[in-house]
């Protein structure tokens, strides 16, 4: 049984009924939702928060989920509600905690080193751009999903699905140019 079958008798069993079946969901799913909320706010505690506000929602509406093939969607519109509920209850950004997605499988220190500033650098990166470039990037870029799908996600069209991942990008280039070259001028310096 592939991951769609899975999740497709999971979604029946737990619309009738079954408890387990809405832990093993939540097993599942909870990783995808942390992970992009982490990338979309920058901050454990927030991504944590996130994370359990989505599965109060989903646990409250998933019985009106009326197509199962709509769940993905349906999840991570929930988790943007969330991110930008909390983004905006927020008065003040906290420095962008750094957390390494990634177990080191270099050997050579150096390397380590950075890979670890330059995930660093596109993580502060992208929350310099506007909220819906970003949104857009993390899902399509770190969650894989289609155009069609964050359209859906999103409640808009293919068209500015894709103007917004153009432009994200764009801006998302000229930090990371104008940080590098920001970090150069400092080291000429010393």
């Amino acid at each position: 049984m592939n991951e769609e079958q899975t999740l497709q008798l999971l979604l029946k069993e737990i619309q009738a009924g079954d408890r387990t079946a809405l832990e093993k969901l939540s097993k599942i799913w909870y990783p995808y939702v942390y992970r992009y909320a982490l990338r979309f706010t920058g901050k454990v505690e927030m991504a944590k928060e996130v994370s359990q506000l989505t599965f109060v929602s989903i646990t409250k509406n998933i019985h009106g989920l009326r197509e199962l093939s709509s769940f993905t969607p349906w999840v991570f519109r929930i988790a943007a509600n969330q991110c930008r509920t909390l983004l905006r209850k927020q008065k003040f950004h906290e420095p962008l905690e750094v957390i390494y997605s990634q177990k080191a499988n270099e050997r050579d220190p150096l390397q380590i080193l950075e890979r670890d500033e330059a995930i660093q650098r596109v993580r502060k990166a992208l929350l310099t751009i506007p909220e819906e470039q970003r949104e857009v990037i993390i899902l399509k870029e770190y969650e894989g999903l289609k155009f069609r799908e964050i359209a859906q996600i999103l409640n808009t069209s293919e068209n500015t699905v894709k103007s917004r991942m153009y432009y994200g990008l764009n801006a998302l280039k000229k930090t990371l140019k104008l940080n590098r070259a920001q970090i150069d001028i400092h080291y000429e310096k010393h």
